[in-house]
């Protein structure tokens, strides 16, 4: 049966991480994270820089249309968690805390870059599953190359 593109684009992989002494699992789309994801991070903070001030200068909450901008990014690399609401005293866990921009702007944006952190980790460290079909492919050589520039010169 042939490969679909929704298989690909919504397949996931996990990444984990410790914060406040408790390991945090989650799951990514590694095919939203790209090898300039520091960058994206990067350009994120600027719009969400950008959202503030402008927000600021219609007298809106800056901060609030900061984590907005920042929660999209997250949302759109992040496709789950076992980050609960909260746990009762035997330590049973609540409700999962859903990946959707509203809920995920209101959590600490520490622990919402840990988050990112770990994604680019795992996504750099080749933690999404391959298989056969999806393995790089070989490197060309040099000789290759060679040939390959020497037949189109050819015509």
């Amino acid at each position: 049966m042939p490969l679909s593109l929704v298989e690909i684009t919504q397949r996931t992989a996990p990444a984990t991480f410790t914060f406040l002494g408790e390991t945090v699992n989650l799951d990514y789309y590694p095919a939203r994270v790209s090898v300039a994801g520091p960058f994206e991070l990067e350009a994120a903070q600027k719009r969400a820089m950008a959202a503030a001030e402008e927000a600021e200068k219609r007298g809106e909450d800056g901060v609030a249309a900061a984590r907005r901008v920042m929660a999209e990014f997250v949302c759109e690399l992040l496709a789950g968690w076992d980050l609960v609401e909260n746990k009762a005293p035997d330590g049973t866990p609540g409700p999962r805390i859903p990946v959707t921009v509203e809920r995920v702007a209101q959590i600490d944006p520490g622990f919402l870059g840990e988050c990112l952190t770990a994604i680019f980790a795992a996504a750099r460290m080749g933690k999404a599953e391959r298989t056969p079909s999806s393995a790089p492919l070989p490197r060309t050589s040099s000789r290759q190359k060679r040939a390959a520039t020497s037949l189109k010169k050819r015509g």
